[in-house]
């Protein structure tokens, strides 16, 4: 969040948040902008949403599931949808390194 907030500053050439006591608060400058970055962003997730929601049920595409070394099980996929078709593909990546 501190990268973003600096980045806000930064464009407005204003701090946005200030302390005060132990709470941080709006500058004058952020609070009347409040309203209309409540609006945009509102705005940019109905913008954003799908139009309906996903079902499972209906997909009708074909799905590549794979897992270095290992067959994925795929009676999940079944079970939501008997008619999906499952492709299984075993792949062999480099071994990866635990940290």
């Amino acid at each position: 969040m501190s990268h973003a907030l600096a980045r806000i500053r930064e464009r407005l050439g204003d701090p946005v948040l200030v302390r005060s006591g132990r709470a941080m608060v709006l500058t004058p400058r952020a609070e009347a902008m409040k309203a209309r970055v409540h609006a945009v962003v509102s705005e940019a997730k109905q913008t954003l949403e799908p139009e309906r929601p996903f079902v499972a049920r209906e997909l009708t595409r074909t799905a590549i599931l794979g897992r270095r070394g290992r067959t994925p099980g795929h009676r999940g996929a079944r079970t939501m949808n008997p008619e999906a078709a499952v492709t299984v593909v075993v792949t062999r990546k480099h071994r990866a390194h635990s940290v």
